[in-house]
């Protein structure tokens, strides 16, 4: 599988992974796109994730308004640019905002090594008390509300051997996280966050490195993510390689 497709692949299938455990989620795979309806009322986690197996058309936008209108929630158009190299211009002239633009990674096989903070410990998430702790520092992190964070990371992940959740501590003050999916032999890695006064110590890299070598003692060793401009130096230290973006787009008012 080249890197395209590993990214593509991992995108949709740990986002299936993850909207299991969303309460009253619907995941509806249709001709030329994905139906993701979380119930959340952010436009990121509800939408249409566009697979390239149709062209972006009209038709296609239409299709996003009857399934959301009814249900009075915001939503989203999501796409690869190298699926959808025209999608841009088509949702820009129609007057859809992007709000959301970032780089798409791929680790083909073990990260470079990079030093971490050596005090740092790093606990994998198995009960509910620490899966508290982590959507706290998760909502404080992405400025998520802490109800929808409650809504999105369901009870029933500590049970789920495919999602990873990891708090990093120093002492016994929690000061970072982040989650890897394993599905279809790759790990996904999804919101990884260290707090602000605790940056640039070795945090983030510490946590990649512990993720990623679980994810390879469960025979998974290749990985995708989609980057933040804070985490992308780190990423490409690490040994990821942007293959692609990912645009979200929301529709005009």
């Amino acid at each position: 599988m080249n890197a395209l497709r590993i990214a593509v692949a991992g995108g949709r299938a740990s986002f299936r992974q993850f909207m299991r455990h969303v309460r009253d989620a619907e995941w509806d795979e249709r001709p030329g796109a994905i139906v993701l309806i979380s119930g959340s009322p952010i436009a990121l986690y509800n939408g249409l994730a566009l697979t390239g197996e149709r062209a972006l058309d009209d038709g296609l936008l239409d299709e996003a308004r009857r399934v959301f209108a009814p249900r009075e929630l915001s939503y989203s158009i999501r796409f690869e640019e190298a699926l959808i190299p025209q999608g841009d211009a088509f949702l820009s002239e129609r007057g859809y905002t992007c709000i959301l633009a970032n780089p798409v990674m791929v680790l083909m096989d073990m990260p470079e090594p990079l030093p971490g903070d050596p005090t740092a410990r790093i606990e994998r998430v198995c009960d509910l008390g620490g899966l508290h702790q982590f959507r706290r520092i998760i909502s404080a992190g992405f400025d998520l509300p802490l109800a929808e964070a409650e809504r999105l990371i369901g009870d029933s992940q500590v049970d789920d051997p495919a999602i990873l959740n990891y708090l990093v501590r120093l002492e016994d003050e929690v000061v970072g996280a982040g989650t890897f999916i394993l599905v279809d032999g790759i790990a996904s890695v999804w919101n990884v966050v260290t707090r602000p006064a605790y940056q640039r110590r070795g945090i983030g890299a510490a946590l990649m490195q512990r993720g990623l070598a679980d994810a390879h003692a469960s025979g998974v060793m290749t990985s995708m993510l989609w980057s933040s401009e804070a985490g992308f130096r780190l990423y490409e230290r690490l040994g990821y390689r942007t293959v692609t973006h990912v645009r979200v787009y929301v529709p005009p008012p």
